[in-house]
């Protein structure tokens, strides 16, 4: 229960001061949240490649909790994941605060994850292929090892995005591209492939850039 309790003890903080987190202070994080929610096995057996891509997701928003960004489809990523809610779930959720267990559990159960019971999850295959695409370890992205903890023994391996712009700036839809959809991927040398049936039209954005407050280590 280590991960639960550090998981929230920022709150309450302004969308113009978010927190700063570590690649490793984050992973260490997910780690104990993680196992403790949903069980050792699901992500240091079975999915035990998550942690790192849910890290270099995060990279991608500059490992920052109060992270927005606004898109010209109207939507607003926000926090360290750049998540989306919906309209029926702005009162229960806040992706902007310091504190992301709710974050967490959201991108695992909403967007990563098909929940089947209370602790078996089944990947989303359609959405964790355009993670794992701007995440390629061999094209997008370099390995940083971590230590989780006493009794996962070695180094664990997280990824960070070698151009960071790939998201926002070359994998959604730019205002020159006509109304047509484009999607990215790494496996073909960064390009910018139209006319993608599989993916919705999503367009680029303005960011709304925030101060923030930088620390190190766990949430």
């Amino acid at each position: 229960m280590i991960g639960l309790i550090v998981l929230c003890v920022f709150v309450g903080s302004s969308m113009v001061q978010g927190k700063i987190l570590t690649p490793c202070g984050l992973a260490n994080d997910l780690y104990h949240h993680l196992t403790a929610k949903y069980g050792i096995h699901e992500f240091m057996n079975y999915n035990q490649e998550t942690i790192g891509l849910m890290v270099c997701i995060a990279a991608y928003h500059d490992f920052n909790t109060s992270n927005l960004v606004l898109t010209d489809d109207g939507n607003r990523r926000e926090g360290i994941f750049g998540l989306v809610a919906h309209v029926n779930e702005t009162d229960k959720f806040n992706f902007t605060d310091d504190c992301i267990k709710d974050d967490t559990e959201y991108f695992i159960e909403k967007v990563l994850y098909v929940p089947q019971d209370n602790k078996n999850l089944v990947k989303n295959s359609f959405v964790r292929d355009f993670y794992e695409d701007l995440c390629d370890k061999f094209m997008a992205s370099h390995e940083v090892y971590c230590h989780l903890s006493e009794y996962v023994f070695g180094n664990f391996p997280v990824w960070i995005p070698n151009d960071k712009s790939l998201l926002y700036g070359k994998c959604y839809q730019t205002p020159g591209g006509n109304g047509k959809p484009r999607r990215c991927t790494s496996l073909a040398g960064d390009i910018l492939i139209d006319n993608d049936p599989f993916f919705p039209p999503i367009q680029t954005f303005g960011v709304n850039t925030t101060n923030t407050t930088i620390t190190t280590g766990i949430y």
